[in-house]
């Protein structure tokens, strides 16, 4: 970890793989100067059974394949998708989880005649997954 002209590629390949915190702290500073890359093409298929939150006792560093953020948690999800099963932060999870929520809570309030029936369109433009 000498050279200060590492790709992203490779700061991704340190800071899953090594063992050491200084290496990693230094992978976790170096990837958050590059640009965030999200994958949110995917959110339409969140479920409660695709989506998965393991608490681990000890700290991991990764890349959130959602927003593209770099972490270092003890928490790690993974999300279930038509491309493979992906690693995404606890934000992100708890935003498809209550995003989740909202959706069945609407539709069971449209069916009970409580709120007006608004065309899907409308919603996805008012109502986004937090990430």
């Amino acid at each position: 970890m000498g050279k200060n002209s590492l790709s992203k590629a490779e700061l991704v390949e340190i800071l899953t793989t090594t063992k050491k915190t200084s290496e990693r702290n230094k992978a976790v500073k170096q990837l958050k100067k590059f640009d965030l890359v999200t994958n949110k093409h995917c959110d339409s298929e969140a479920r409660k059974d695709n989506l998965r939150m393991k608490k681990l006792n000890y700290l991991v560093g990764f890349m959130c394949w959602r927003c593209g953020g770099v972490r270092q948690t003890n928490i790690k999800c993974y999300f279930n998708t038509r491309e493979g099963q992906k690693t995404i932060c606890y934000t992100c999870c708890r935003g498809l989880l209550d995003f989740i929520e909202v959706e069945q809570l609407r539709k069971e309030h449209q069916r009970q005649g409580i709120v007006p029936k608004v065309p899907a369109a409308v919603l996805e433009d008012l109502v986004r997954p937090l990430g």
